[in-house]
């Protein structure tokens, strides 16, 4: 069983469920625009100087990445990450098809 879907700790204290620990720490580094992995990008508006893949330019390739990869149907964990992503970085709604 991956960590990330554990709902129950190993030992009685149940404030360190593994799930809601990874959970509480990935909101951390994707969800604040300047921290961790998150980087400051221009909203709506597309960056002028790296492209990606597809021909468009984003500078948060890393969590576009990663909400591919998210299964948001599954999981209100992971629903509740993609979202908070959705809103730290616009430019992943405004110009990125997943």
């Amino acid at each position: 069983m991956k960590i990330y879907e554990r709902t129950s700790s190993n030992d009685e204290n149940s404030d360190y469920i593994p799930a809601d620990l990874v959970h509480h720490f990935l909101l951390a580094i994707m969800t604040r625009s300047g921290v961790g992995i998150c980087f400051k990008d221009r909203g709506w508006y597309p960056r002028d100087d790296v492209e990606d893949e597809r021909g468009g330019k984003i500078y948060n390739k890393i969590l576009a990445n990663i909400l591919k990869t998210l299964k948001v149907n599954e999981s209100a964990r992971q629903q509740e990450l993609a979202r908070k992503i959705l809103e730290a970085c616009p430019e992943l709604v405004a110009g990125y098809v997943f």
